[in-house]
Parts: C-alpha cells; sequence; structure tokens
C-alpha cells in the first residue's frame, strides 16, 4: 500500500503531537511525585521535631527546668500526632501552675526602691531594670545578682516548686546611706506608747474574792449565834439553859471568828498587790514628758 506524501506528512504531525503528550504526562507525573516525596520528608522531619521535644520536654520536666521544658512543650503541642499534642498540651498546662515566679525589689540606705538594677540568675541577664514585674524562675537553688552603677550585690535562694510572686529585697546600703541619729533630716519616729496597765495579777482577784466570802460568813455565823442566845433568853432558861444549846452558840461564834480572821488576812493580801500597781508614773512625750501617780480607785 502506498503513501502519498501529503498523508506521510499527517502521520508524521500526528506523530509528534502524541510525543508530545507522552512528554507533558510524563513530566507532570514527574513533578507530582517529586512534590509528594517532598512533603513526605517534610512530614517525617516534623514528626521527628515533635517526637523529639516530646522526650526532651519529660526529661526537663524531671530535672525541675520548667522553663526548658514549657518551650518544648509549646514546639510538642502543635503540628503533632493527636496523641502527643494532647499529652503536651496537659503537661505544659501543669508546668505553667508549678512555675515559680519572684518579685525582686532593690532598695537604698533609707528603704527607698531603686530601679536601675540589671538582674541576672544563674548567670542568665532576666531584666535590664526593676519594674515590679514578676521573674520565672525554676525551683531549686538559685543564685540572684543585681548589679546597679558597677556595684553588685547578690543572694542565694531556695526556690520552692509553685511559689508565685515571692518578693527577694536587695539592699544597696551605700546609696542614700542613713542619717545618723540626731543629725538635721533625721526622720523622727514617734514617740514611743507606753505599755498598757495590764490590771492585778490574778492572785489579787483571788485574795479579794476569799476576803469578800470570809467576812460575809463571819457576819452570818455570828448573827445565828445571837439568835440562838436570844432565843434561849426569851425562853427564860438561862442560866441554866441545856448545854448542847450553849456549845452550839460558842461554836457558831468561834467559827465566825476563824471566818474574821481569813477575810483580814485575804483583804491585807489584796491591798499588797493594790499598792503595788499604785505609784509614782512618767512618759516621754514629743514636746517633753508628763508625771503623775497612778492608782485604782
Amino acid at each position: 500500500m502506498s503513501v502519498t506524501g501529503e498523508t506521510a506528512t499527517k502521520l508524521r504531525l500526528l506523530g509528534a503531537r502524541a510525543t508530545g503528550r507522552r512528554a507533558t504526562r510524563a513530566a507532570i507525573a514527574g513533578l507530582c511525585f517529586a512534590a509528594l516525596t517532598s512533603v513526605g520528608e517534610e512530614a517525617r522531619a516534623d514528626h521527628a521535631e515533635c517526637g523529639a521535644a516530646y522526650v526532651a520536654a519529660q526529661k526537663l520536666m524531671r530535672e525541675g527546668k520548667l522553663r526548658g521544658a514549657r518551650k518544648q512543650l509549646i514546639q510538642c503541642a502543635k503540628d503533632c500526632l493527636p496523641e502527643v499534642e494532647r499529652d503536651c498540651t496537659t503537661w505544659l498546662t501543669e508546668v505553667g501552675s508549678s512555675m515559680p515566679t519572684v518579685v525582686i525589689v532593690a532598695l537604698d540606705g533609707q528603704g527607698n526602691e531603686l530601679g536601675d538594677a540589671v538582674v541576672e540568675i544563674d548567670g542568665e541577664r532576666r531584666a535590664d531594670s526593676l519594674d515590679g514585674h514578676a521573674l520565672e524562675v525554676d525551683p531549686g537553688k538559685r543564685r540572684l545578682k543585681l548589679t546597679r552603677q558597677g556595684t553588685v550585690h547578690e543572694v542565694e535562694l531556695t526556690i520552692v516548686q509553685g511559689e508565685k510572686n515571692r518578693r527577694v529585697e536587695l539592699h544597696f546600703p551605700e546609696v542614700n546611706p542613713a542619717l545618723p541619729k540626731g543629725e538635721p533630716g533625721t526622720p523622727q519616729r514617734p514617740p514611743p506608747v507606753p505599755a498598757q496597765d495590764a490590771g492585778l495579777p490574778q492572785e489579787a482577784w483571788l485574795a479579794g474574792g476569799v476576803s469578800l466570802t470570809s467576812l460575809l460568813g463571819a457576819a452570818y455565823f455570828w448573827f445565828a449565834a445571837e439568835s440562838l442566845r436570844q432565843d434561849l433568853l426569851d425562853r427564860g432558861c438561862a442560866p441554866g439553859c441545856p448545854e448542847q444549846d450553849r456549845e452550839s452558840i460558842r461554836d457558831r461564834r468561834l467559827i465566825g471568828d476563824v471566818l474574821l480572821g481569813v477575810g483580814v488576812v485575804s483583804a491585807g493580801v489584796f491591798g499588797y498587790f493594790w499598792l503595788s500597781d499604785s505609784g509614782p508614773a512618767a512618759a516621754p512625750t514629743r514636746d517633753g514628758a508628763w508625771a503623775g501617780w497612778r492608782g485604782r480607785f
């Protein structure tokens, strides 16, 4: 079968077009494969980073390095496997509640606050000035250093896990030194307040109660003895009244005498305490002093 020149030309054109389409499809397939391979490599790299952050965060938490652990947890709490993200999110909340914070204050010699001090904790520069904001710090033994105009003051702290807003003061006594007492400009302190009178001791009130009770008892028995004597006189048995009645009168008078003695002694004890709590008194005032006599009435 013979092919004319026109037909051959058409066949060659169709073949070229088919070859071009196959080349285009192959190029597109190659690009898609390369893209998928790249995405797979990036996904594997992301998963590897998440896994490394997941492991590192647990290690740092066990060591009490909460600030470093939080950085790792933030990384593994996003764009990771759901199980990993869930654990990291939970641990991130726990680390935030356990993270201690301190509020560092610098004071001069007169107790005024200083703000121009650089803060370093364990050799790490944490703040260029003091503005009253709390700083996060890992629990454990920590070395705090404040530097102000070339002057350095340091202190060692024991930071407790979960402790929030702990106030830490460092003093710079060489700045605005406190004025010696008596010099002009020295802040005047208010005069001391005299101690409040504590009152009579408990023993005094006990003695007073015994005295009052004894005197009332003595009066009662004397009255009873006198009433019985008067009754015998009214009966007309004197001087031959029964011996039992006469002994009853003597017993009541004796009891009354004993109670009188107890009452007098107790009254003396109460008077001693009362006089001991009385006497001259004095106290300083702003313009001098006062003096007087203290007593109870």
